[in-house]
């Protein structure tokens, strides 16, 4: 008995098999047969129409191909995609061994044997006529920005140029110091005397080691995304691979600021006509350690005064659709200063909430910073709030959930095992040992 469920699925004896009907025109590509039916293996319903998918989807490809054309890399590799083998320059398979042949040269026949009259192109596909074109390193930054959209998904426009940026910036700079090689043919050699040319500039002073680990690490992101998206057939050698990192132990001293900036600056924003914004965001940073960009952008939900424990939320939100990771969204106690300050600006700071809102932040404070820390900047809040957690009995989830920092062994997110109460007890001692810090200075 058969039974027809749609176009594309049909039940034979309790068995389904995919019917595709051709299209007159196209028959005597498949050697003048009407339909196409092929077993699906299964009795079951559900598991046939998940099976009859892809082979609709092939078919149809089939029958929309063109039949003539300029033969190119593309074209030819479209054709073998729907013909179901992964295309080939024909010297290619002299390189595979024996195994890797047969499996190769079987999917060509199976091929072969699905279409009887193959067009041109189908027919420079099956016998890898078209060498596969080189890309040259210049050119990858533009293909990978092409296949990998979603790596600055949820950043503002800003964030999302300089994110882009720095991976053109590092790119170049193995164009500019190696010259214009073939990402397809580039090798482990190579990649190592770039390395050594990296340490040779760290050395001359040039940049610092971790700058010089990012020109390898962003080439390496930017090589693996194209090349698993675009060439994941060809197996290519991966040339980064044990290709060691750079450290010669240059990494700056953490630009923490101590306490006696921390008192200069304070009466810098007492004394002086500051905008009453910023001064609310450097103050309550000082007592935080959050950043400007967690700041800026909180709207009237994310600051909570009404609680037993008053505390900002930050979280995503209709200003950002993401924070820096998923372990900086965290609820943080407001404790003296930075509790006064909340209750001046319950609705946020719209002042500086928008896309350069953070780098306005940086660029305000640093007139004021600068005139008791010359060297120093806005996140230096963020670093001495650290040393004061660490110098203190502080636990280390209790400072990994103020500072946002992922914690091996806790539960999910930080508001599921951490109490604000005991974090508010953990900034209230840190907070203590700044006050302590800074009596001594007046001695």
């Amino acid at each position: 008995m058969t039974r027809s469920y749609g176009t594309y699925l049909q039940e034979r004896n309790g068995w389904f098999q995919f019917l595709f009907t051709i299209p007159k025109d196209q028959q005597p590509r498949f050697g003048g047969k009407r339909q196409i039916r092929r077993s699906l293996g299964t009795k079951d319903r559900r598991e046939a129409m998940i099976k009859v998918g892809p082979l609709v989807e092939q078919y149809a490809s089939m029958i929309d191909a063109p039949d003539s054309g300029t033969l190119s890399f593309e074209i030819v590799t479209k054709a073998a995609e729907y013909l179901d083998f992964d295309y080939r320059p024909a010297q290619d398979y002299s390189k595979l061994g024996v195994r890797e042949s047969i499996a190769a040269l079987s999917k060509l026949l199976q091929a072969r044997e699905m279409i009887a009259s193959p067009t041109p192109i189908e027919r420079a596909a099956l016998r890898g006529a078209i060498d596969i074109p080189s890309l040259p390193v210049s050119k990858l930054f533009a293909r990978f920005k092409e296949v990998d959209p979603g790596r600055v998904v949820n950043k503002n426009p800003r964030k999302e140029r300089l994110a882009w940026m720095r991976f053109e910036t590092k790119i170049k700079g193995f164009v500019d110091m190696m010259g214009d090689h073939d990402c397809l043919t580039l090798t482990r050699k190579t990649i190592k005397e770039y390395r050594v040319k990296l340490i040779e500039r760290a050395k001359a002073g040039d940049f610092k080691s971790h700058a010089a680990n990012e020109y390898l690490q962003q080439l390496r992101t930017a090589w693996r995304v194209v090349i698993d998206h675009d060439y994941d057939h060809l197996e290519l050698p991966d040339p980064f691979e044990k290709v060691g990192g750079i450290d010669l132990k240059d990494s700056a001293k953490r630009n923490e600021l101590n306490e006696a900036e921390v008192v200069g600056i304070r009466a810098l924003l007492d004394s002086t006509d500051v905008d009453p914004e910023l001064r609310a965001i450097m103050l309550i940073a000082q007592n935080t350690g959050c950043g400007a960009d967690e700041l800026v952008y909180m709207t009237p939900d994310d600051i909570v005064l009404d609680h037993e424990v008053p505390h900002i939320k930050l979280r995503p939100n209709i200003h950002r659709a993401a924070l820096k990771n998923k372990h900086r969204t965290r609820n943080i106690p407001l404790v003296g200063v930075a509790l006064d300050e909340a209750r001046k600006f319950p609705n946020g700071f719209p002042k500086y909430c928008h896309d350069k809102g953070p780098v306005d932040v940086s660029e305000d404070s640093a007139e004021i910073i600068k005139q008791v820390a010359p060297t120093k900047s806005f996140v230096g809040y963020r670093h001495r709030m650290a040393t004061l957690l660490r110098n203190t009995d502080c636990k280390d989830q209790h400072e990994s959930a103020i500072r946002g920092h992922k914690m091996t062994g806790m539960d999910g997110y930080y508001g599921s095992s951490v109490w604000l109460v005991k974090l508010r007890e953990a900034l209230e001692k840190a907070l203590a040992l700044a006050e302590e810090q800074q009596s001594k200075l007046n001695h």
